[in-house]
């Protein structure tokens, strides 16, 4: 089966610059911001070689939205 360890997905990203912790990399599986595995048993999970790149950018998101939450908020009570 093609595709990447969680440990594997880990090590990619940090060779790009990003230090991701594996409870992080659950948690945006969980929240629904990168693909889902596409196999798991009890011992395995497989996620697609795409999910790097979505796991970077998801990163990216979150932190730019704490970043600027007070910001964000502002515009979003200025509409109202």
């Amino acid at each position: 089966m093609e595709g990447l360890s969680p440990e594997e997905v880990i090590k990619d990203a940090k060779g790009r610059g990003y230090d991701i912790s594996r409870k992080t990399l659950y948690n945006y599986e969980k929240e629904l911001l990168i693909s889902q595995p596409i196999f798991r048993d009890s011992k395995n999970t497989i996620y697609p070689k795409a999910v790097t790149e979505e796991l970077i950018r998801a990163w990216e998101a979150v932190r730019y939205v704490q970043n600027n939450r007070y910001k964000l908020a502002r515009k979003m009570l200025a509409k109202e």
